[in-house]
């Protein structure tokens, strides 16, 4: 995040938010590319912000952006709010990817007849 964003969020949702990213701020930034322009507002920092946090700034980022919940950014605000989305969906969770063994035997379950196990062994039948 840059130290833009990271001051404009703080100044627009105050309190204990502020604080965690002005810390983040207050750091040492990430190295600049040699080809790098502009002056300290363009410094890159590191944030690791766990992902109910992220996801309790960007609501707030979004209630000072005067957004509904599932309205789309707009106006001065929309690149602060695109940045603090895009950080929650790096947080989220990724599935694992599948084995494709594991892929392949699911298609051959779903292909068995009336609930015949996988492997084609009999069903033994409980009493009850």
């Amino acid at each position: 995040m840059s130290r833009w964003l990271l001051e404009r969020t703080a100044q627009l949702v105050g309190g204990s938010f502020a604080s965690v990213l002005r810390a983040a701020a207050a750091g040492a930034p990430l190295p600049k590319p040699a080809d790098h322009k502009g002056g300290e507002e363009t410094d890159m920092f590191e944030v690791r912000l766990q992902p109910g946090t992220a996801a309790a700034l960007l609501r707030r980022v979004r209630e000072e952006a005067g957004l509904a919940p599932n309205e789309a950014p707009t106006g001065r605000l929309r690149g602060v709010v695109i940045a603090w989305q895009e950080h929650c969906a790096a947080l989220a969770p990724l599935r694992p990817a599948q084995a494709p063994e594991a892929a392949a035997r699911q298609d051959s379950a779903s292909s068995n007849h009336a609930g015949a196990p996988p492997n084609g062994a009999a069903q033994n039948e409980r009493s009850g």
